[in-house]
C-alpha cells in the first residue's frame, strides 16, 4: 500500500484532483494557501524563487493506483511550460483505514 504526497503550482489543483480520481484513489486531503520555495544559483540574490502551491495526501493506494497517478502527474509536468510546476513522492505504508 502507498501514499502519495503532491506538491503543485495553484493553477494545477483541477488536474491534480482529476489525476487522483482516475486513480481509483477514494480520499484525499488537500493543504491549501501555501507558498513553494525554489533555491536559486547558490550565490543568486534573492535565493529562493517561490510561487503559490497546493500540497494533497492521498492515503492507502495500491501499487497499481499509485502508478496510475504517477504517471498520469509526469505527463501534466512534462507538459507544463513552467519548471518546476509539480513534485510527487511515494511512501510505503502499513496500515490505512
Amino acid at each position: 500500500m502507498k501514499m502519495v504526497t503532491i506538491y503543485a503550482s495553484s493553477d494545477l489543483e483541477n488536474r491534480v484532483v482529476s489525476a487522483i480520481q482516475d486513480s481509483g484513489a477514494d480520499t484525499y486531503l488537500t493543504i491549501d494557501n501555501a507558498t513553494a520555495h525554489r533555491f536559486n544559483r547558490s550565490h543568486d540574490l534573492p535565493r529562493t524563487m517561490t510561487w503559490s502551491a497546493v500540497m494533497f495526501l492521498v492515503p492507502g493506494l495500491s501499487e497499481a493506483q499509485a502508478s496510475r497517478l504517477s504517471e498520469a502527474l509526469r505527463h501534466e509536468c512534462d507538459a507544463s511550460e513552467t519548471q518546476p510546476c509539480l513534485r510527487l513522492t511515494m511512501n510505503d505504508v502499513d496500515s490505512a483505514w
